[in-house]
Parts: structure tokens; C-alpha cells; sequence
């Protein structure tokens, strides 16, 4: 039996579903009506499994994802698409991973409300979080190319739709996997920091975002352990991606050249550059490093002075206990790597 407990079988699963689920959303968009009937799978089996086998709600569900796969991807390039019907499979997975397991995925990943006058200080935390991993993403671009780049180049076409394929659906889905199943599974203590964020790194598949994901997981991760509460990492994440997306997408305007133009003694903490003229800027490294600390240490103040848990609340559930890696976990990073690699060097 699959427990969401168990992170190396869910890990393999996880990264076997990716791979599989990238190729059949990509084929999808060259088969005529693919999108379609991808789309109307999902919603059917979704409906199907969260109402216990009502037919007419599993109609419902065909035509929930049917409208927002379409709407979403409006006028954008297929690409777009085959990225957001994975995402709708990953979330399909989790949903099924829930009823396999017996167990309540909200409960268990502590997917809990907020009060209003904690959500401003979630959005600053999640500038912090973006300012601190773009110095790490200044130093991954050294070395390696940068796929998000490229591939953020037609969201102004549908900056609604791109927000939620590239913002919404990612804090949806990446938060439950890894600082849910993963973070949980792993023991929810400072050691499930660190191992989530290795794994939330290697699940990109380039090098460029396996620098400052892990980055990013370990901000995300220490979110969790503070609050406790998903719901604040997932409104950061949401935060952080859809920064890249307005960025790219309102580029040409004024006000965003204005603040990407902004800079303390040549380091541009929106867009950090350190390799200039063949060489290391050493002043950027220097002063790019202080600030991410900076950075790092107001977020983590916000989070406990105004989002940490209430003393005396109750967890939701107990965390997993995670007996070591084994044969499944080895399986899954070796993937994440060597498709990494071929991404790179092929």
C-alpha cells in the first residue's frame, strides 16, 4: 500500500510522474484535440475520486479543468500548456496519493487559515525570500544557462494565465509535495529543512534553478518550521514566482526599469550581476552576500513576530518517521541529475 508517509517511494513517484507527465503533456499539444482530452481525463478522475464515484461530479470536474487549461493558456505558446497540464497531474497525483494513503492531505501537510493582518507580512517575506535567492541565481548563471529566462518570454500575452501556470499551480502543488509529504515525512524538524530543499532542488532538472531552489526550499522550509501553518509558504512561493512573472512581463514600463534599476554601490539586488568583464565582481559578491543575510534575517523576524503558531495550539498530525534512503530515493536524484545533465551538455 502507498503512504505519503513513505518520502522514497513517494519521491520515485513523484519524479517518474514528472518525466512522464512532461512527455504526454508535450505530445499533447501536436495531437490533434490532445489538450483536450488530457484536460477531460484529469477533471473526470478528479470529480470521480473526491466524490466517491458520483458520475455527474465527475462531469463537473471535466469541466472545471477543461475551462482553466484553456483560459489559463489563452493565447499563449504550447509550451505553456503542456506545463500546466503537469502541473494538473501532479495535483491529480496528490489527490490520489490521499485517498490511497487514507489519510487527509490538508490535516497532514497543516494547510491552516491565516488572519488578514498576517498575509502583508507573508508578501514582504516572500520579496525578501526573492531578493535573497536571486544572489544564489547571480552565481548559478556563472556556470549554467538559464531555462526560466527563455522560457518566461511570452508571458505578457496572458499575464493572467502565466500567473497561474507559473505562480499559483507551483505554490499549490510544490508547497504539498515538499514542504507537505516531504517535509513532514522527513521528521518536520531542521533536518527535514534541509533534506526538502535538496529535494525541491533536484525536482527542477537544470542546474541554474538547482542552485537557488535549494535556496529557495530552505527559506520555504524554515517557514514551515516556524509557523508551522502551509499556507504561509505557499503564499510566499506564490509571492516569489509571480515577481519573475510581472518582471518579465512588464518589463518595458517604467516603473519596473526603475526599480530593477535600483542598486547600493553597483550590486542590483532585483538583478544581481557578479561576473562583469571576464572576472568576478568581488565588490558585488561581498556586498550581495551581506544583504541576502540582511535579507534572510528580516524575513525570519516578520515570520516569528507577527506569523509564528500560537503556543498553545495543537499540531494537526503527527510527522513521519523516516528510516533512511534507500534504492527508490538513490533512483529518483539519479534521474533528477542525469536529466539535468543532458539538459546542460547535450
Amino acid at each position: 500500500m502507498i503512504s505519503i508517509k513513505n518520502v522514497n517511494q513517494i519521491w520515485l513517484i513523484l519524479v517518474l510522474t514528472h518525466l512522464g507527465g512532461s512527455l504526454l503533456a508535450g505530445y499533447a499539444q501536436i495531437i490533434p484535440g490532445g489538450t483536450l482530452m488530457i484536460s477531460a481525463a484529469i477533471g473526470f478522475c478528479a470529480g470521480w475520486l473526491l466524490s466517491r464515484g458520483k458520475w455527474y461530479k465527475a462531469l463537473a470536474g471535466v469541466l472545471a479543468v477543461t475551462v482553466f487549461v484553456y483560459a489559463a493558456s489563452w493565447g499563449l505558446p504550447v509550451g505553456y500548456r503542456a506545463s500546466l497540464l503537469l502541473m494538473m497531474t501532479e495535483l491529480f497525483l496528490i489527490l490520489w496519493l490521499g485517498e490511497e494513503s487514507h489519510v487527509s492531505v490538508r490535516k497532514y501537510c497543516r494547510i491552516r487559515s491565516l488572519k488578514p493582518g498576517q498575509i502583508p507580512f507573508l508578501v514582504t517575506a516572500g520579496c525578501l525570500m526573492y531578493i535573497f535567492c536571486a544572489y544564489f541565481n547571480a552565481w548559478s548563471e556563472i556556470f549554467f544557462r538559464n531555462y526560466v529566462g527563455e522560457s518566461l518570454a511570452a508571458v505578457r500575452l496572458n499575464l493572467p494565465g502565466s500567473l497561474a501556470i507559473f505562480a499559483l499551480m507551483p505554490a499549490l502543488v510544490e508547497e504539498i509535495f515538499f514542504r507537505g509529504f516531504f517535509f513532514q515525512g522527513l521528521g518536520g524538524g531542521k533536518t527535514a529543512v534541509l533534506g526538502s530543499a535538496l529535494l525541491f532542488a533536484l525536482m527542477h532538472m537544470n542546474f541554474n534553478q538547482i542552485c537557488y531552489a535549494f535556496a529557495a526550499g530552505f527559506v520555504l522550509g524554515t517557514v514551515i518550521l516556524i509557523t508551522r501553518n502551509l499556507t504561509a509558504s505557499m503564499i510566499m512561493h506564490f509571492v516569489f514566482n509571480g515577481i519573475s512573472v510581472l518582471i518579465t512581463c512588464l518589463g518595458d514600463s517604467r516603473f519596473i526599469r526603475q526599480l530593477l534599476g535600483l542598486h547600493l554601490a553597483g550590486y542590483y539586488p532585483l538583478y544581481p550581476v557578479l561576473y562583469k568583464d571576464g572576472a568576478l565582481a568581488v565588490e558585488s559578491v561581498i556586498l550581495g552576500a551581506l544583504i541576502s543575510v540582511l535579507c534572510l534575517a528580516a524575513l525570519i523576524f516578520l515570520l516569528r513576530r507577527f506569523v509564528q503558531k500560537k503556543e498553545e495550539e495543537k499540531e494537526f498530525s503527527e510527522t513521519g518517521t523516516w528510516t533512511g534512503p534507500d534504492w527508490r530515493m538513490a533512483a529518483g536524484c539519479i534521474i533528477c541529475i542525469l536529466v539535468a545533465a543532458s539538459r546542460e551538455f547535450l
